[in-house]
């Protein structure tokens, strides 16, 4: 991240790779407003300057082991959610937030439908009796 880029660019820049995402703002004109980022109305990450919350499920283990090693910077709550103070700390490492961002995403994107199977056609000629 360099000097120019904020948090939440770089997160909106990561965020943004993924497939029809949309942007907008959650809790407006409060002490937490946050850039929200969505797919199916669902909300996959928060991102404020300070910190960001998005939610984990196989990584969860992973950032319950870093909130344990590090309580005041991550904190693995309910229901997966996990918030990362950024701040001073500035961002973890590139390769986890994309990690993190795009198991989020999955989580509250769309399960791809399985392609229906149509009924095979009959072959042979209609019609005719044997």
């Amino acid at each position: 991240m360099t000097k120019l880029e904020t948090p939440v660019a770089v997160l909106r820049a990561i965020a943004l790779r993924q497939v029809n995402v949309e942007e907008g703002v959650a809790c407006k004109g409060t002490a937490v407003e946050s850039h929200a980022f969505k797919v199916r109305k669902r909300t996959f990450l928060f991102a404020r300057e300070a910190e960001m919350m998005l939610k984990l499920a196989g990584s969860l283990p992973e950032a319950q082991k870093l909130a344990s090693q590090d309580p005041s910077r991550y904190k693995a709550g309910l229901g997966g959610w996990v918030t990362v103070k950024l701040g001073a700390n500035g961002l973890p490492p590139q390769e986890l937030l994309k990690r993190w961002v795009a198991e989020s995403y999955g989580l509250m994107a769309p399960v791809a439908k399985t392609a229906e199977r149509k009924a095979p056609k009959k072959t042979g000629a209609k019609g005719k009796s044997g």
